[in-house]
């Protein structure tokens, strides 16, 4: 049995990822920075492109600026650690 996810809304853990890669983070960086994991990254990720219907990273990042998901200026944000 599928699980429908389509519009279904982000967690927070799902945004903070998509964010990060709107900074141009790769998968294995941003799974070493915060969630320890690669494959809980690409699982993240998955289940956020079902959430948005993208079909890849910079699809799914478009549609989250487009739905208010993530600031449009997002990629300008500096993460803490680049700020220390």
């Amino acid at each position: 049995m599928t699980i429908p996810l389509y519009g279904q809304p982000l967690e927070p853990r799902e945004v903070e990822i998509l964010a990060r890669l709107a900074r141009g983070h790769r998968y294995a960086d941003i799974a070493l920075d915060v969630y320890g994991g690669l494959n809980s990254v690409k699982t993240s990720l998955h289940r956020t492109f079902l959430k948005l219907g993208a079909v890849s990273g910079p699809h799914a990042v478009a549609l989250a600026i487009a739905t208010g998901a993530l600031p449009a200026d997002v990629a300008q944000h500096h993460d803490h650690e680049e700020e220390a």
